[in-house]
């Protein structure tokens, strides 16, 4: 598996305690890619390498996640290839729930991701005003349902959580370097095209490709949001945006439960959590 590091030392310990602490009996390897240093990151890594050898670290001096990236295909030797992100802890099952999936679909050209559920970024509790139902609005996390076979419309899958098999890396090809974070700059991209995001480019280019897209609910990482983001105007701005997004959509169904369109239901469910 594969993650690229800029400028996070203090996040990378939970990281890869982590992924060292994978409950399985696959062989894997970890390729850390330490992208443009500018703090602890690499003596970190490397720390973490010699002391659990199925850790390599990559060099990457010029700054670019999908360069970084397309580094640590190049040297990559399995057949399952996994990727995640420095600002992520990952369940214990993370890679038997991808492996199990994708060695069931080797025939086919497959991009499969996981949910992506929301962590303090301090790994303490949540503010004592955002009750557990609350959780649901804090920004930055993925939940496409069950498991399921995306179509057009049907959302993207993230490059905090992603994985596919190696014949569909060939396909595909590498991530478009003009695209995606470089540095400090973590981007701010076009919602009505994706053009400058990696993650949405290669969803699009997979599509193309062939390869069918998959959400794995049980492939679970979690991001780690720091607390300015947590707060009842970003909650409550998060609840009308997916509000709007399940009317545009077409989601009618929690409507007809409740009388409510699905707006004003994830507001008053937000407002409901916030106090």
């Amino acid at each position: 598996m594969c993650f690229s590091t800029h400028a996070r030392a203090w996040m990378l310990p939970a990281l890869l305690r982590s992924l060292s602490e994978q409950a399985t009996a696959v062989g894997f390897e970890v390729l850390a890619v330490d992208n443009a240093p500018v703090d602890d990151t690499s003596a970190i890594l490397r720390r973490h390498a010699a002391e659990d050898d199925r850790f390599v670290v990559i060099d990457a001096p010029e700054a670019g996640k999908s360069d970084a990236l397309n580094l640590a295909l190049g040297r990559a030797r399995g057949d399952v290839l996994l990727f995640t992100d420095d600002d992520v802890v990952v369940d214990p099952g993370w890679i038997d729930a991808y492996v199990g999936f994708l060695d069931s679909r080797r025939e086919r050209l497959v991009l499969a991701g996981g949910a992506i559920r929301p962590l303090a970024a301090d790994l303490g509790p949540w503010p004592r005003w955002l009750s557990p139902a609350g959780v649901a609005h804090v920004p930055t996390q993925l939940d496409l349902g069950p498991r399921r076979r995306l179509g057009p419309g049907d959302g993207f899958v993230w490059g905090a959580n992603l994985g596919m098999t190696r014949a569909t890396w060939e396909a595909v090809g590498p991530w478009d370097p003009a695209k995606g974070p470089r540095g400090d700059y973590r981007g701010v991209f076009p919602r009505t095209t994706g053009a400058a995001n990696a993650d949405i480019d290669y969803n699009l280019r997979a599509r193309a490709a062939g390869a069918e897209i998959w959400y794995l609910p049980e492939a679970v990482v979690h991001h780690r949001v720091r607390s300015g983001e947590v707060t009842p105007r970003r909650i409550l701005a998060t609840a009308l945006s997916q509000g709007r997004h399940e009317a545009a959509r077409g989601e009618p169904a929690i409507a007809m439960r409740t009388g409510m369109p699905a707006t004003a239901l994830r507001l008053a469910g937000a407002a409901a959590v916030c106090v």
